[in-house]
């Protein structure tokens, strides 16, 4: 009986014994687990840090790279405004270029430079641009053409040739900036340094070219007045 007794204690102990295992087997894993969890929510908390430090550094970088691209535009204007400044001022002429596109087969031209830009302009010959190119330095020549008005997304503007604006009764003349890379399809009357610049023709609507008249040319424009 006795040892009856003392088996049931004994078992009863291992039980506790085992339960209190259990117990603390499970107190682990919930340790465990909550350490695990409260990792991830650290390693977490560590990337939303670093990408918004991330995202800091690439702000600030896109704005550095705007104000050095506010520079340079701001450098090319100068750039740009200095050529003009000296052109005109060795060569005595002044481009300017309409800012509308007129239909070429029914603009006055003449009309059109004297209402956007005064008396004092004229439609631009083809031959007004041959004469400064052969005396322009060839260093100055990019910055000519974009002084003309030439770029990626405007490459022809109308002008005169042997004082017509037109070649035949549906096609007119025009100067197109090829860069020397003129398309075969093209059909170019006269061109200026191996098809740096074309003189072409065709239908439709464009930009006009005009450009100041000279001293010479207004002076005998008054006599040919005054003599009428």
């Amino acid at each position: 009986m006795i040892d009856q007794i003392l088996f049931a204690c004994e078992l009863i102990k291992m039980t506790q014994q085992h339960l209190l295992d259990q117990l603390d087997t499970k107190k682990k894993m919930q340790y465990n687990e909550n350490y695990e969890n409260e990792k991830n929510t650290q390693n977490i908390t560590n990337i939303k840090k670093y990408i918004s430090y991330q995202i800091e550094q690439a702000a600030i970088m896109m704005k550095i790279v705007q104000e050095i691209q506010q520079n340079e535009e701001l450098l090319i204007q100068k750039e740009q405004q200095l050529f003009k400044e000296a052109f005109e001022k060795e060569f005595k002429v002044e481009f300017k270029l309409t800012k509308l596109a007129y239909d070429l087969s029914v603009a006055n031209y003449e009309d059109v430079c004297f209402k956007n830009f005064g008396s004092e302009f004229r439609v631009a010959e083809w031959t007004d641009l041959e004469d400064i190119f052969y005396d322009l330095e060839e260093a100055k020549i990019d910055n000519f053409v974009e002084y003309l008005g030439f770029n990626n997304s405007q490459n022809d503007f109308a002008i005169k040739y042997n004082g017509n604006h037109k070649y035949s009764q549906s096609r007119f003349y025009f100067v197109s900036w090829h860069n020397h890379k003129k398309p075969d399809l093209y059909l170019a009357h006269e061109n200026i340094d191996n098809y740096l610049l074309s003189l072409g023709s065709w239908v439709g609507s464009k930009r006009i070219l005009c450009i100041k008249k000279l001293k010479e040319e207004t002076q005998e424009n008054e006599i040919s007045i005054n003599e009428e």
